[in-house]
């Protein structure tokens, strides 16, 4: 969190980018997943490798880390601004 922290300070993003960040990150990251399964279906034997080595389940992984914690993270993100 603290280098999501470190990222708004130096871009200097107002409260209002800062609360809305994780929902682009969930948004951004959910989005690959989606591009991964659509390539893999339409026969991208990149995709069907990285989808059968689990390459995708390292993203959901950070989806449901993103969303449980979503207050926490924009709490630190507003913290004295």
């Amino acid at each position: 969190m603290q280098r999501a922290k470190l990222f708004c300070d130096s871009y200097d993003l107002n409260v209002e980018l800062r609360l809305c960040l994780v929902e682009v990150m969930v948004n951004r990251i959910q989005a690959l997943v989606d591009f991964m399964h659509t390539e893999a279906d339409q026969g991208n034997q990149a995709f069907i490798e990285n989808i059968n080595d689990g390459h995708h389940l390292a993203y959901l992984s950070d989806l449901a880390y993103l969303k449980e914690n979503e207050t926490v993270i924009a709490k630190t993100l507003v913290a004295d601004v």
